[in-house]
């Protein structure tokens, strides 16, 4: 649930009233046929009691070894997340938004 906690940050929705519920989907990111890309499903004409319904995409990356003889851990080695921008949230949400705004660097200090 780690993904779906990070587009919950990422979207911003506590800072202006909103609520967001996010479906994580496990599909391998470079796959297109069909492609996968993160979704808001919906819109909102302001964001007092908006409830965004986002879909993020995750792929789990594991290593392998030769012969599996148990010696390597079976569990993901990296984890691959698309999620939508917290410009596109806020626009879903009904705010004005700008890029250089919204998502600049300082987000993730």
């Amino acid at each position: 649930p780690w993904a779906e906690e990070a587009q919950k940050i990422m979207a911003g929705v506590d800072a202006v009233g909103a609520g967001v519920v996010v479906r994580d989907s496990f599909h391998h990111i470079q796959d297109d046929k069909p492609p996968h890309f993160p979704q808001i499903r919906n819109n909102c004409t302001r964001p007092a009691g908006c409830i965004l319904d986002i879909t993020s995409v995750t792929q789990n990356i594991y290593e392998s070894e030769p012969a599996d003889v148990g010696m390597a851990p079976c569990s993901a080695s990296e984890i691959r997340s698309k999620m939508r921008s917290r410009e596109m949230a806020m626009r879903a949400m009904g705010l004005e938004a700008e890029f250089n705004v919204t998502d600049a660097p300082s987000i993730c200090q």
